[in-house]
């Protein structure tokens, strides 16, 4: 019977690489998906390599083996909904690996669905909560004027939204 799964180690920023690294030296087959961005100096422009899912590792092991490894330098916790431990299926890894490999401009980006309640968490309206809707694909924040019996919505991209 194979209990082997990706769990997904959260780090301290900035030390994906090195926990994806240490993880490694600990014989466990590990995956940091990076995305290359282009930045701009002065006098060039340059490719530059970032994890994919900003203090991210996964990893793949059995759920008894993780402890043992739970003390690694940089790693904060394993990442967990409630009291279960986050696992991502394979089919999703492979996802991951197929659209860096054949695409340029991949981001992560945070999962909304339309009614969610959230709150804006940048940007001239932070800290405002209210309703998430979709409209032709895009994201619309809607707030209620209640002594209007009306809302306003205005469309704005996920990176701004935070979960309430």
């Amino acid at each position: 019977m194979n209990d082997l799964k990706w769990f997904v180690a959260y780090t301290h920023y900035k030390s994906e690489k090195k926990v994806s690294s240490r993880f490694q030296h600990k014989g466990l087959e590990v995956y940091l998906p990076m995305r290359k961005v282009k930045s701009k100096w002065s006098d060039r422009i340059k490719e530059v390599e970032f994890p994919l899912f900003t203090c991210y590792v996964f990893v793949r092991t059995t759920p008894g083996r993780l402890s043992q490894v739970a003390d690694i330098d940089g790693l904060a916790r394993f990442l967990s909904f409630g009291n279960e431990l986050a696992t991502v299926k394979d089919h999703e890894i492979e996802l991951i690996r197929k659209m860096i490999r054949d695409y340029e401009d991949v981001k992560a980006e945070p999962l909304f669905t339309a009614g969610q309640r959230i709150r804006i968490a940048k940007g001239p309206l932070c800290g405002l909560e209210g309703i998430l809707q979709k409209e032709k694909g895009k994201n619309r924040f809607l707030i209620a004027i209640e002594g209007l019996r009306q809302s306003l919505s205005i469309e704005i991209p996920s990176q701004y939204l935070a979960s309430c």
